[in-house]
């Protein structure tokens, strides 16, 4: 199997974007996240129906 070499003048596609996001609660991480075209939030603290877009959602909850 060869290696393929993209030159540094081809554009290279980005499908997906993995981030994390970290602040204080309160200040919208959330409501971005849902802004996402399909999201699916994994809601450690149940925080999630704080949101204004809320969509899929899973249930994960430490206690």
């Amino acid at each position: 199997m060869a290696l393929k070499i993209v030159k540094a003048s081809q554009p290279i596609e980005v499908k997906n974007l993995i981030t994390c996001l970290y602040a204080p609660p309160g200040l919208g991480k959330t409501s971005m996240a849902f802004t996402a075209d399909s999201p699916v939030l994994l809601d450690f603290d149940n925080g999630a129906y704080r949101s204004q877009f809320r969509k899929d959602t899973v249930q994960i909850g430490l206690c």
